[in-house]
């Protein structure tokens, strides 16, 4: 390597350790984020459409920047890259300040500095990999797959980030879908718990030989199971009708509360309660499937998070407030009435 080589390769170590400094800090001032106080002309702006666009000029950075550190290392191009990338920092630390809890509520805020302190690590982690000076015990081929983890990683926080730009609703609704998923898994696999049809791994044992006799075959068969006790089935049984209910108001809440005119502190309020029903009734069919004692407990809980996220659904007043009121009051009957005995 030449002398203007070795000049040129440390400019650009140089710049490399300078970029991935100042991500460290902007990662270290994302913590203590809260919001801007902007002026009018940058409230005119969309700082979810800022932050999308923010997103996809980093999606096409780090693509850019992947192709210039293979190896030969084209020395210019990395350093052209990583100044883009230098460039880019400030700019994603102001979405998240821009993004308000006061305007845009606590999820959506929550959401662009997670995924804005994602980009950050994601982004150091990157450049650390692509650095051309070696690295003491971390060999190329390391630092190779480093490149393409880094790389996948902050592809995939650059797209969320970027689908963020459709909306709160839109963001709500992928979550939405998700519970829902969560709520239909539990229910299926109650109802395999109902059936007897509880997954172990005796249903894996193979046969080492056709010849076997029927002894052998015994011996290596599963245990048999204590039967479910009368309590344990109608709890169970209560426990399937109850999430086909959520499963409705899901849909329901979904279909008439997720909507462009509900306000963010109170699409924030729903969002809560439906976390609290997709959690508490995957846990309580997690318990029933243990036979756990203290299912009485997490019965209460699930009660009492599916009840909320109806209650809350029924505060707006409007055509669809009698569908939530009545969906509490069968509710009360079929459910909490049978937990409070």
């Amino acid at each position: 390597m030449t002398v203007s080589e070795d000049k040129e390769s440390n400019n650009v170590v140089d710049k490399l350790n300078d970029v991935v400094h100042s991500i460290v800090q902007a990662r270290e001032k994302l913590r203590s984020v809260r919001s801007l106080d902007l002026n009018e002309a940058m409230r005119a702006e969309d700082p979810l459409k800022f932050a999308s666009e923010v997103a996809q000029m980093i999606h096409s950075y780090t693509t850019r920047l992947a192709v210039a550190a293979r190896p030969p290392i084209t020395e210019d191009a990395l350093y052209k890259y990583t100044e883009d990338m230098a460039n880019i920092v400030a700019p994603l630390v102001v979405c998240v300040e821009a993004v308000s809890e006061s305007v845009y509520g606590h999820y959506m805020h929550n959401k662009v500095a997670q995924y804005a302190e994602r980009i950050l690590l994601g982004m150091e982690a990157f450049l650390r990999s692509v650095s051309p000076c070696e690295l003491g015990h971390i060999t190329e081929e390391w630092k190779v797959r480093g490149r393409l983890v880094s790389t996948g990683m902050l592809w995939e926080s650059c797209e969320r980030m970027t689908a963020l730009g459709q909306g709160l609703v839109t963001a709500l609704q992928s979550e939405w879908k998700e519970m829902e998923s969560l709520l239909e898994d539990a229910s299926s696999d109650l109802q395999d718990w109902i059936d007897g049809e509880d997954e172990d791994d005796w249903d894996l044992l193979d046969s080492d030989s056709e010849s076997e006799n029927e002894q052998d075959k015994k011996d290596t068969s599963a245990p048999e199971e204590s039967p479910r006790t009368t309590k344990q089935l109608e709890l169970g049984k209560l426990v399937q009708n109850a999430i086909s209910s959520c499963r409705i108001l899901f849909k329901a809440t979904g279909k008439r509360r997720l909507v462009e005119s509900s306000e963010p502190k109170y699409l924030d309020s729903l969002y809560e309660a439906a976390q609290g029903v997709s959690s508490t009734a995957d846990y309580l069919v997690a318990q029933i499937q243990m036979d756990s004692d203290d299912t009485d407990t997490q019965m209460i809980d699930f009660d009492k998070s599916a009840r909320k996220l109806a209650q809350v659904a029924a505060e707006k007043e409007d055509t669809f407030q009698k569908w939530f009121l009545d969906w509490i009051k069968n509710w009360e009957t079929k459910v909490t009435e049978k937990v409070s005995k």
